[in-house]
């Protein structure tokens, strides 16, 4: 919901401007949050609210210990710290919109269909859904040939958090054999994986460009993770290579690892060679 705070002490209470999920909702509410607070994580931040902020919420109604709402207005939040998202200065209506579209997928019982949205999120400007799509191509592989545009495009943006969402993404499409060539149609037989394709040899490419030359370690480390997963030519010359010649030590010991478990007859994968 979108609610400005009318009041952060003991507990958070809130005027709701707009419903974003839910039914029945009060106008007015309440949010319990010292004991969610008490209970979270010691490295985790708490929840908090400003007097006087608009910000979306997620909450969830408060339950006693019988499992019983005892007040319809009292509610918690649903995802500790995250349950508050503040509304920036500028681009409020994109982050709503964001929101929205997230619970239409969520929502959603076509998986396909949330998989063409999303690659549809890589072509627009909101950032925000640029963000969330990257992030779950790489979580849940969900990256195919159909995405390799929108990869390549992203693999050179200025936000080293999204290359480096795009070397996963890549990475574990080449893992879960995403990229692989479709049946001909003439011959009705499926062509090797490391058939002459240029949208894959162009994934290939990037993550290759991404393991050796990005600026950004923790974007060379991703990469090089997923490189023996990926069919590049090479690939022990060039993990050897990274292993010794990249100034960080969290990319070289990538490297070796990754080095060893080709050493050991894996792939990277777990999966043995044959």
């Amino acid at each position: 919901m979108l609610a400005r705070v009318t009041r952060a002490a003991v507990k958070v209470e809130l005027e709701v401007l707009r419903v974003l999920r839910g039914e029945n909702l009060p106008t007015r509410l309440r949010v319990a949050f010292r004991g969610a607070n008490l209970q979270r994580p010691v490295d985790e931040p708490g929840f908090s609210a400003i007097e006087g902020e608009t910000a979306v919420f997620v909450l969830e109604p408060w339950v006693d210990s019988r499992g019983e709402q005892p007040a319809p207005d009292l509610f918690q939040p649903a995802i500790g710290y995250r349950s508050r998202i503040p509304i920036p200065e500028e681009g409020a209506e994109a982050l709503l919109e964001a929101i929205e579209e997230i619970l239409a997928i969520q929502d959603g019982a076509d998986f396909d269909e949330s998989r063409r949205r999303m690659l549809r999120w890589l072509s627009g400007e909101n950032r925000w859904l640029i963000d969330v799509a990257l992030a779950q191509a790489a979580l849940y592989a969900l990256a195919d040939r159909n995405w390799t545009r929108a990869l390549l495009d992203h693999a050179d943006d200025a936000s080293p958090v999204r290359r480096r969402l795009v070397a996963e993404a890549i990475g574990r499409g080449f893992e879960r054999h995403r990229f692989a060539a479709r049946r001909d149609p003439a011959g009705g037989r499926t062509r090797p994986a490391r058939a002459r394709d240029e949208s894959v040899e162009a994934l290939r490419e990037t993550l290759v460009r991404l393991a050796r030359t990005d600026e950004d370690a923790e974007v060379r480390r991703t990469a090089v993770r997923y490189l023996p997963r990926a069919g590049v030519r090479g690939v022990r010359e060039l993990l050897a290579a990274i292993a010794r010649d990249d100034p960080s030590l969290e990319v070289r010991y990538e490297a070796a690892a990754a080095l060893r478990s080709l050493a050991d007859g894996r792939n990277g994968s777990g999966a043995r060679r044959r």
